[in-house]
């Protein structure tokens, strides 16, 4: 017997004709249906008495008190005979081709422990499909689907049986443990294999998924570092209630926000309270108005996480942007920055289009907006935020002290961040007002005199610091006049491509020290005749 179909019903006599039809309508036929039921009291068990006869002693069934969705699925595995197994819910519905797919790939990739189609989920609530992907690349991060997943029995012995102590995530658990830190291989294939119907999640639903999948990742000694979301706001009652809402939609499950109001005076404390009231993922923090840097450093020292992300109240983060953020952290310890690429909304839409970081660039112009996701081990060695940056480019002030040269910064490849424009705000207005403009690029300048030092000419540095301060204020352009100005640092190119030249001829010189006769006589002609 090639697979098991595991179904766990309770009171599902409307759900599961469907599946067990499309079971009946598959293309290919050495399989079994187990089913578990949950001692029903509608018309399941009739239904799967009338069923019986169809699958011509391919279907075996009990119905019993069972503790739960995973005894109920353990139950079923102690059932099965078949050597792959395929747990799929009452109510789902198999593409007719599903097993023939499953079978073809197994049979190209002989040495699997397991293959996953594709899963189509289709929301009631939306009244929309989708697709989940296969097999993920980052299974810490992104639990497989077991409808789509066939898999050896075997299996269960080496990892044991779905943990009962658990509601919602001991597949999650054992996939953990066999594909994750095991050595069972999973191979993914193309195909959309099932359809699986959902009526959307509660959020008490989203936070018991969220607690035991940090309960989950600890047992199997992984965790989600926390990650602590620094929310300064002004008077942005109209704002922050989408930014908050863009926060409370994260997949990645372990953060919190620190909201700092800085003296507002419209209605952002009231409407703050009345969202985040009873979650206590968020703490709320009022002071009197002292500019932005020194808002996000309270909120920074009022947080706990190991990781930091400053964020706008009138700003918005995509759901997926701390996970794939902490997802390159994980994968890099050497990463010190993460951002992404970034649309305008607002009075003004589109794509942002930054430049691509380089460390040099960076003293000239910005190219990292605020909210990039950062260590907090990191900012401890820095000053933090600087406070006499109250009018703006605080941002750009702190990457500069943040940042050193080598240091690696990683964009996500996809568009996370979203920041509003609107009709006056103050980094609009930095550039609109050419004065205040000028007056923050000289500040930024003064408050890191030591970096530029490094950076410029020696020749144009012989009047530091007067001739840069005089380029700022004869109103050439700001900081980025001074670009033209770079050191170039010979040394460092000569290392290069000598490092270049042994890297590209590293076998002829191996050749040349240890056969330098063998080596002569092969290149003579070549080079000297």
């Amino acid at each position: 017997m090639t697979f098991s179909i595991i179904i766990c019903t309770y009171n599902s006599e409307k759900k599961l004709p469907r599946t067990l039809d499309s079971i009946l309508a598959q293309t290919f036929s050495d399989y079994e249906v187990v089913i578990v039921d949950g001692a029903s009291t509608d018309g399941t068990v009739e239904i799967i008495k009338q069923y019986e006869p169809k699958f011509a002693g391919r279907l075996r069934w009990i119905s019993e008190k069972d503790n739960g969705i995973y005894e109920a699925m353990n139950k079923g595995v102690k059932m099965a005979k078949g050597k792959f197994l395929n747990v799929v819910g009452s109510g789902d519905w198999l593409e007719k081709r599903a097993l023939e797919k499953a079978n073809d790939c197994l049979k190209k990739n002989a040495d699997a422990d397991a293959v996953q189609g594709k899963l189509r989920i289709w929301d009631r609530d939306i009244k929309k499909s989708y697709l989940l992907q296969t097999f993920p690349k980052d299974l810490a991060q992104n639990p497989m689907q077991h409808p789509a997943l066939y898999y050896k029995k075997d299996l269960h012995q080496k990892y044991g049986l779905y943990d009962e102590s658990y509601r919602i995530v001991a597949d999650y658990l054992f996939c953990m443990k066999a594909f994750l830190l095991g050595d069972a291989k999973v191979v993914a294939f193309e195909e959309v294999v099932d359809n699986y119907v959902t009526d959307g999640i509660s959020s008490i639903e989203t936070e018991n998924c969220e607690r035991e999948n940090l309960r989950a990742r600890k047992e199997v000694g992984l965790s989600y570092p926390l990650v602590s979301i620094i929310m300064p706001t002004y008077n942005h009652a109209d704002f922050i209630e989408e930014a908050i809402n863009s926060v409370k939609k994260q997949i990645y499950p372990n953060w919190e926000c620190i909201i700092v109001d800085d003296g507002s005076t419209d209605r952002t404390e009231e409407v703050v309270r009345k969202i985040i009231e009873n979650d206590r993922r968020f703490k709320y923090i009022k002071q009197k108005n002292s500019g932005p840097s020194t808002a996000r450093n309270r909120g920074i020292r009022e947080s706990k996480g190991e990781y930091i992300l400053p964020f706008d109240s009138d700003d918005l983060i995509s759901d997926d942007y701390l996970k794939e953020a902490i997802s390159v952290f994980e994968r890099n310890p050497k990463v010190k920055l993460v951002y992404c690429q970034a649309e305008y909304f607002g009075e003004k839409k589109g794509f942002w289009d930054l430049e691509t970081y380089a460390y040099e660039k960076l003293f000239f112009r910005n190219m990292i907006f605020c909210s990039a996701v950062f260590r907090r081990c990191d900012y401890e060695e820095t000053a933090g935020y600087n406070e006499n940056m109250r009018e703006g480019l605080e941002d750009w002030d702190f990457w500069l002290s943040f940042l050193n040269k080598g240091d690696l910064v990683f964009q996500l490849p996809k568009v996370c961040f979203f920041y509003r424009i609107k009709k006056k705000s103050r980094n609009d207005n930095c550039g609109q007002n050419l004065e205040k403009n000028l007056r923050l690029h000289r500040q930024i300048f003064l408050n890191h005199q030591e970096k530029y030092k490094k950076i410029l000419t020696k020749n144009f540095l012989k009047n530091f610091p007067n001739s840069v301060l005089e380029k700022i204020n004869n109103r050439d352009g700001g900081l980025e006049s001074l670009e033209k100005y770079v050191r170039i640092d010979y040394i460092d190119i000569f290392m290069a491509r000598v490092s270049s030249f042994f890297k590209r001829n590293k076998s002829r010189i191996f050749f040349a020290i240890f056969s330098p006769v063998k080596f002569l006589k092969k290149y003579w002609n070549k080079f000297f005749c």
